[in-house]
């Protein structure tokens, strides 16, 4: 893990140090041609590509070796979910799913959430990409004996196999670069959490989290930093960027590279 870690660190700076100068041509620099604008915004996202799955393949290290600790800080959980979703809500929208939200308001857990941002990116991701256009997202979060509920429910194809891979025959999933379910069960433990897994042919999928509630914590969580979801936005970026790619595949008839995913 030592040797890893090093390598993948050394991969990452350089690969990130690149991102701003692109970042500013791309966004910013209205001289651009537009042709050279469109093969920057490729080079952007195959580096943000890297970039993801180098994290995913180190988090990943870490978590089987056991060095990977949570920080666990006091959240207004209710919040956190829905600044996830919102971001969500655009490619939901342009995939042509319905994103919809039950959230019971105020509730609040510890939680690391740099590692919950991961989780509600699998979740999310996943609901979404084993989804068909029309279909239907739900996220419902309650409060049952002290404990937060975070139900994320799809009406994809189902039925999976947890955990590991699921076999995905829907036409229009694209690839799949996240966390398998095991080891997003392994980012909730480490958060003092339960996950299930349930899979229903011609129904859906529903992933169940959850987590002890702290509601004497909210003061300070209120009080808590701000988190940025930058994570949260390169993945967005990048789900967009695979749907695009693969809606042109659709319309030239191209349906090479395999369509085959998994969770």
């Amino acid at each position: 893990i030592g040797l890893f870690s090093q390598y993948s660190h050394d991969l990452k700076t350089p690969l990130s140090m690149l991102t701003v100068p692109l970042e500013q041509l791309v966004i910013e620099d209205d001289s651009v041609p537009v042709p050279l604008r469109l093969q920057l915004e490729k080079i952007r996202t195959a580096i943000y590509s890297v970039l993801r799955t180098v994290t995913h393949s180190l988090d990943a290290a870490r978590l089987v070796t056991r060095r990977q600790k949570p920080m666990l800080i006091p959240q207004d959980f209710t919040e956190f979910v829905r600044q996830v979703a919102d971001v969500y809500s655009l490619v939901f929208e342009s995939y042509g799913i319905r994103l919809k939200m039950n959230l019971e308001p105020l509730v609040i857990c510890e939680i690391d959430p740099i590692q919950f941002e991961k989780i509600l990116n699998n979740l999310l991701s996943n609901a979404l990409k084993h989804n068909m256009p029309g279909g239907e997202v739900l996220i419902t979060l309650k409060t049952e004996n002290h404990r937060a509920v975070l139900l994320v429910s799809d009406s994809g194809l189902g039925p999976g196999t947890e955990p590991g891979r699921r076999r995905n025959r829907n036409p229009w999933a694209f690839s799949s670069h996240g966390f398998g379910l095991s080891i997003v069960r392994e980012l909730v433990r480490l958060n003092r959490g339960t996950m299930q897994f349930s899979s229903r042919t011609g129904v859906g999928t529903t992933v169940t989290v959850v987590l002890p509630t702290v509601p004497e914590l909210a003061a300070a969580a209120e009080r808590g930093r701000r988190h940025n979801f930058n994570f949260t936005m390169h993945e967005v970026e990048l789900m967009a960027a695979e749907r695009n790619a693969l809606s042109r595949r659709r319309r030239t008839g191209d349906e090479s590279g395999g369509l085959q995913v998994g969770r």
